[in-house]
């Protein structure tokens, strides 16, 4: 027959190549290989996040920013509310409808995701004061000319982060994806990339491991920096994990004004 037909099955690869025969002789295809990889949201899930925002939430149509629309935690009860966020936007997949959402777009300012206080609840606030040891990860898409120090994920507030992947790096060029945290003292401790906000999606995850002592950022599934990561715990600034901005006062009393502009997806 002219086609061969390939059911998907389990995720894994499998090669394949056509014989072509006739009365002259057969001539042998390059191999083909068959990818089957399991969903994005399933390989999250696999690794038994402590949050995972797919920031996937419809939007209302009224043009106003979404006030108090939740970003769910589809499996740690961290959820978030929506300030000046449009939702419902083009994901990083195209193989997948889920969508995503779009900070600095609605408001140059103030355009964000906050995780809801969960004091007094069985549920502690995302928190890796105690253990240093933790991973995040998140999809981002932004143009070029972004305010430098803008977060994409950050738990704190100017010079008092526990953590936050963002644009601060200083390096060549200024403003490429970061991964801060900082140390008991509040000293910061930086792994830098030279990749920055190009108009493309890219894939971020940084690495905070205290015990083997090191401080990593992936890029697009590549390791950008592995530098000495802190020792003794990071720090605590009793703040909530923001996604989409920062609070760029060092007072910490919610000035989000450290503002990406662009799209944001699949947060863990």
């Amino acid at each position: 027959n002219p086609a061969h037909t390939v059911t998907a099955g389990s995720p894994g690869s499998t090669t394949y190549s056509v014989v072509i025969t006739n009365i002259n002789g057969s001539t042998t295809s390059a191999v083909s290989t068959l990818t089957v990889v399991a969903s994005y949201a399933a390989q999250i899930l696999s690794k038994n996040p402590v949050a995972y925002w797919r920031l996937n939430e419809t939007d209302d149509g009224l043009n106003d920013g979404n006030p108090g629309a939740i970003a769910h935690d589809i499996v740690g009860g961290h959820n978030a509310v929506y300030t000046n966020v449009d939702l419902g936007a083009v994901g990083f997949s195209p193989f997948d409808s889920d969508t995503a959402a779009k900070f600095g777009t609605f408001a140059a300012t103030y355009s964000y995701a906050q995780e809801i206080d969960l004091s007094g609840s069985a549920i502690p606030n995302i928190d890796f004061s105690g253990t240093g040891v933790f991973s995040v990860e998140a999809w981002v898409k932004g143009g070029a000319g972004q305010i430098i120090n803008s977060g994409f994920v950050t738990k704190g507030y100017s010079s008092h982060e526990q953590f936050t992947l963002d644009n601060g790096g200083t390096g060549s060029p200024l403003g490429a994806f970061r991964l801060s945290v900082r140390n008991t003292s509040a000293a910061i401790f930086n792994a830098n990339s030279r990749t920055y906000a190009d108009g493309n999606w890219h894939h971020l995850i940084g690495v905070c491991d205290e015990v083997g002592g090191n401080l990593s950022l992936y890029v697009d599934g590549v390791l950008a920096t592995n530098v000495a990561a802190p020792s003794g715990g990071l720090y605590n600034p009793g703040t909530l994990t923001v996604i989409g901005s920062r609070d760029a006062n060092a007072s910490g009393n919610g000035t989000f004004t450290a503002q990406f502009v662009g799209t944001i997806d699949e947060v863990a």
